[in-house]
């Protein structure tokens, strides 16, 4: 998770998206001979139509000064997430600020590959609309919702499967994730966990998931399963999970969990019958919290994060929730531990995922990459 040193070429850009500037003008603010500015310019050239160059008259005496300047609507990366619940989309420029974002609401997940079609197209089109080039989009990162790890047998087929979906629309590599990690990534990239190198990320939505970062190091663990918190079996619940398991932490803890167990079609009403204190909904939050608290305070004493944060549509749903589930982690530690428990709640919301997925995209490699030509995340 550690950002990579910048390129050259990242720290060109970085100058020219405040303002065009001239060759003598880069050498002198890097500090960079002409040879190497030269080097740096072309490799921007050879990934894409990133900078483009304007002569301008010096007067009667000495030659047209060349100006460079950043072309800010020229796609870079692409990152796409989808969960279980929704979908959302971006685009960024080579200095990685988002020219365009796309989301779809899913009523009933069926499976990613229609979602995952339909939201691609979706941002090609809302690109196209706000004169976004995307011809040179050279990376894209993709997030759904299963279990994934490069050593199960399952991830070729996946990868193949979302390849295809993506090469209608963008011939480039493709990383494939699983939509926690990726908003993890994105929370550090962008949000709430930013300059942290330990943190544990917790989604609480039509699913419950999560992801532990310990020293800058992210995994997904032996065919995938890192994080599956949901499927934490609690002691005394019964109900049947989708898992094919009984007594999940997800057939509590879940969206759809906790407006059955509230009486409530969906999560507006949840918040609103939580907010007026009613009792069915006070009941099933705070049976909810309670166990994911106590599950988490293992994981808070075996990983000692920085902070832990909470995201997903229950969480938006209730403004309480970080506050109820740091009382719920504490209340399963010694006292003597409380001081290292912080909880804040996400920042970036459903766009986390997809900016994560922007951001991986870049350990997303063809045949022709070699591990020494992997990028690192930007500065």
């Amino acid at each position: 998770m550690r950002p990579l040193r910048p390129r050259l070429s990242d720290l060109v850009i970085g100058e020219l998206a405040v303002g065009d500037a001239t060759r003598q003008e880069l050498c002198e603010w890097l500090d960079v001979s002409r040879t190497s500015l030269g080097r740096a310019i072309d490799e921007i050239a050879a990934e894409g139509a990133f900078i483009s160059s304007v002569k301008e008259s010096a007067g009667s005496r000495g030659r047209p000064v060349e100006r460079l300047h950043f072309n800010s609507q020229v796609g870079y990366r692409v990152g796409i997430e989808i969960s279980r619940s929704s979908c959302c989309a971006v685009v960024l420029n080579r200095h990685y600020d988002v020219l365009a974002t796309v989301t779809l609401d899913i009523d009933d997940f069926q499976g990613w590959h229609e979602p995952l079609k339909c939201t691609s197209d979706m941002l090609y089109s809302t690109a196209e609309r706000q004169h976004v080039q995307m011809q040179d989009i050279s990376r894209v990162g993709v997030g759904i919702p299963v279990p994934l790890g490069t050593d199960s047998p399952e991830y070729s087929q996946v990868l193949d499967e979302v390849r295809t979906v993506i090469e209608r629309r963008w011939n480039a590599p493709t990383l494939v994730e699983n939509t926690v990690r990726l908003a993890a990534i994105g929370e550090n990239g962008w949000g709430a966990s930013k300059g942290y190198g330990s943190y544990v990320y917790v989604r609480f939505g039509a699913g419950l998931g999560c992801c532990v970062v310990i020293s800058d190091q992210i995994t997904h663990g032996q065919a995938g399963y890192a994080g599956e918190l949901g499927h934490v079996h609690v002691s005394g619940l019964t109900d049947p999970c989708y898992c094919g398991g009984t007594g999940c932490l997800e057939t509590v803890a879940s969206s759809r969990a906790l407006c059955e167990a509230a009486g409530v079609p969906h999560l507006a009403q949840l918040g609103a019958a939580y907010a007026r204190h009613d009792k069915r909904a006070c009941t099933a939050i705070e049976r909810a919290v309670s166990m994911v608290g106590n599950v988490l305070a293992s994981l808070v004493l075996t990983a000692s994060p920085q902070v832990v944060l909470c995201a997903g549509e229950v969480v938006d749903a209730i403004p309480d929730f970080p506050q109820l589930l740091r009382k719920a982690i504490l209340d399963s530690l010694s006292p003597m531990f409380h001081e290292i428990v912080t909880v804040q709640k996400a920042s970036l919301g459903k766009i986390g995922s997809a900016l994560g997925a922007a951001l991986a995209a870049n350990y997303a490699v063809d045949e022709s990459d070699t591990e020494s030509g992997m990028e690192g995340y930007p500065a």
